[in-house]
């Protein structure tokens, strides 16, 4: 009896991995293709530098790439418990 609440235990604990690690890599592809939308002044016009910028529109686009890289921290955390299971090298 104790063996099939360890079971259920570990397969709930390792769903819940699985479901933070999804929402993780959602994280990470919503705020890549945010950031890469938002940073196309930059990229497409050479003037951007010499002249007046949108800088808010940038500086969101910063912020998606700061959120973005905490994203992808949390997916390989959440994702370490599970891998390391099946083969911790």
């Amino acid at each position: 009896m104790n063996t099939e609440r360890q079971a259920a235990n570990y397969v709930s604990s390792t769903r819940k991995l699985a479901i933070a690690a999804g929402v993780f890599y959602l994280i990470t592809h919503v705020t890549s293709v945010g950031a890469s939308i938002l940073y196309q002044p930059i990229l497409n016009d050479a003037s951007y530098i010499l002249a007046l910028g949108v800088d808010t529109q940038v500086l969101v686009g910063v912020l998606l790439e700061v959120i973005l890289a905490c994203a992808v921290t949390g997916t390989a955390v959440a994702l370490f418990p599970v891998v390391k299971r099946y083969n911790e090298g």
